[in-house]
């Protein structure tokens, strides 16, 4: 099954208070899961500090080669700051103890993986984590009941944070006043019968010509629905299939609320094509004069061509950090205006003083904006203008935030529809896609200071805009059976003509073997599609019809299992309850 979502813009449900309500408190249940996650590391890590004495040599290790990396970066980035450029002279010696540091920090990690492995085979261990555990889901089922959420949305906010128990340690987020509520239509709901009212979503009748309303369930009363009564902008009809879940969304831009119902569809995919060729994509970004290439493509039948973000579009970008830098810039004016005006007065409120006692290390404009608010509705000395200078500045920050959050919307919007777009031109042109997908998150990461000549600033702010993983996950919806990803590795470095590997990090690279000359970005793609055509031939998209087969039953045999215990508890609550009326 392929699965798409339909999204409707809408105004402000009728029982607003109630929805902002319900979402306030899956914020807290999901900041209340985090403080839970939490609390049980840190019993589990003192658990291995009590019982595990080589876990404890193995982190003291790694703690002190930690506090040593740390020390010398702080040298290198002292003297870049004292020679005023990112790659300072003289510090090679301070480069190699990085280099060699870090390479025993990866051993000394790597032992203390396999110390905390041997930790949790210890029986005592074991029992003490598992009453740990324990503890942890017994916290967790009392937040649920305590939310008081309906279990739709409980559901949603649970499984956002299935990730909190790997990885790195979760964190709280600041509620914002965005947020969602869902509904799950078990079993779904066709979507020819969306119309039909029942207990969980569904459309009503006609506003006028475009507009419609959408009841979605936020709660109960008792047994009773709670529906939040929405009207949405009806612009398109519904696709053939079922509904599974339905989520009231609302985010903001800036200051402005902005509302929507978002469906989730599982719809019958495309499964067979009746166009022929493939299409290799080798997704890498390159600044040329007619804008950004974001991809090259090369298909069976010889076709090649380009994807390009716009000038125009590039130009955005720019435009996007002069606002941020106006908004700096008038930020720090607005306080050193402050700060001098305060070195003048004689006599402070003692509120005043001590909210302003280190405003000189404030970064950030709300609180700000929260003085200037509370200056006005107090003031303390009439013959100043500071509090008329602070209105002023609050009103121009207002406005530079609303122009840089309403142009970084259409930014993303206007290149997600230009992907889009690509990807539907190359599904009705050919019947295979192949895609060698690159890990840009190490690319457009910010270098440490001992990489010295890793650092290319235009190169990782170039890698941002460009936005390869968007790209190929609009190419996977595209052709959701028929994507087919080849190893990206040496994928430039390769020459496509005779084999050999080039060492040379030009654009233009010319193979010593053959005498070809080519540039990396072309000679790979047409490496991504003999790769691709060859793993054709192993029976790669039979591999993944299968997987998608095997997916379904796997999600097939969840809901049976969903809706067996479903109905064991209800049939328990049953006898229960004819129990106690005997009693």
């Amino acid at each position: 099954m392929a699965t798409k979502n339909w999204v409707y813009g809408a105004k402000t449900p009728d029982i607003e208070q109630a929805v902002d309500a319900a979402t306030l408190a899956a914020h807290r249940y999901r900041n209340r899961l985090c403080e839970l996650e939490i609390d049980k590391r840190k019993r589990h890590e003192e658990l291995l500090q009590r019982l595990a004495p080589g876990y404890v040599a193995a982190c003291n290790a790694v703690e002190a080669a930690e506090t040593r990396l740390a020390e010398i970066r702080e040298a290198i980035q002292a003297e870049r700051v004292k020679q005023r450029t990112k790659k300072p002279t003289g510090c090679d010696s301070l480069t190699a103890e990085a280099t060699a540091t870090k390479a025993q920090l990866k051993q000394l990690r790597a032992t203390r993986k396999i110390e905390k492995q041997a930790a949790y085979s210890m029986p005592a261990v074991a029992e003490a984590m598992k009453v740990n555990t324990a503890q942890h889901k017994a916290q967790c089922a009392e937040a649920k009941t305590a939310s008081g959420l309906y279990w739709g949305t409980e559901a949603i906010v649970r499984q956002a944070c299935g990730s909190f128990a790997s990885g790195a340690p979760p964190r709280f987020k600041r509620y914002d006043g965005e947020g969602q509520l869902a509904v799950q239509l078990q079993g779904g709901l066709d979507c020819a019968d969306a119309e039909r009212s029942n207990t969980l979503c569904y459309l009503g009748d006609a506003i006028d010509r475009k507009r419609r309303w959408c009841y979605i369930r936020i709660g109960s009363d008792g047994r009773a629905p709670i529906f939040a009564r929405v009207p949405i902008v009806f612009h398109r009809p519904l696709p053939a299939g079922r509904i599974k879940w339905a989520y009231l969304e609302r985010r903001k831009i800036a200051s402005h609320v902005r509302w929507s119902i978002r469906l989730t569809i599982d719809c019958d995919p495309e499964t067979d094509r009746c166009r022929d060729g493939e299409v290799a994509i080798h997704t890498g970004w390159r600044m040329e004069p007619s804008g950004l290439r974001v991809c090259t493509w090369l298909g069976s039948d010889g076709e090649r061509g380009c994807l390009r973000l716009p000038t125009s579009h590039c130009d955005d970008y720019y435009k996007l950090d002069e606002i941020k830098s106006q908004r700096d810039l008038a930020f720090n004016e607005a306080i050193g205006q402050f700060m001098q005006w305060r070195a003048k007065q004689t006599e402070l409120p003692e509120w005043l003083s001590e909210l302003t006692s280190h405003i000189h290390q404030w970064k950030s404009a709300n609180r700000l904006d929260d003085l200037a608010w509370r200056m006005y509705a107090h003031p303390t000395h009439d013959d100043d203008d500071i509090v008329d200078r602070l209105m002023d500045w609050r009103k121009q920050d207002k406005h530079r935030w609303q122009n840089e959050r309403r142009l970084s919307v259409r930014i993303v919007r206007r290149r997600n529809d230009l992907f889009r777009n690509f990807a539907k031109q190359m599904s009705d042109r050919y019947g295979v896609a192949i895609v060698s997908p690159i890990d840009a998150k190490e690319l457009t990461e910010n270098s440490n200071p001992e990489d010295l000549e890793r650092d290319n600033t235009q190169a990782h702010r170039h890698a941002k805009w460009a936005a390869v993983s968007t790209l190929t996950q609009c190419v996977r919806e595209k052709f959701p059976l028929h994507c087919i990803e080849v190893s990206s590795v040496d994928i430039t470095r390769q020459f496509c003509n005779c084999g050999t590997l080039s060492a040379s990090t030009s654009r233009k690279v010319q193979c010593l073997e053959c005498g070809h000359t080519h540039d990396v970005d072309d000679n790979a793609v047409v490496n991504t599609l003999a790769r691709g055509e060859a793993a054709i031939k192993s029976g790669a998209l039979l591999e993944l019809v299968a997987a998608q087969e095997d997916k379904a039953a796997s999600k097939a045999a969840k809901l049976a299992k969903m809706q067996e215990a479903n109905r064991g508890a209800r049939k328990h609550k049953q006898i229960t309850k004819e129990l106690q009326g005997k009693i």
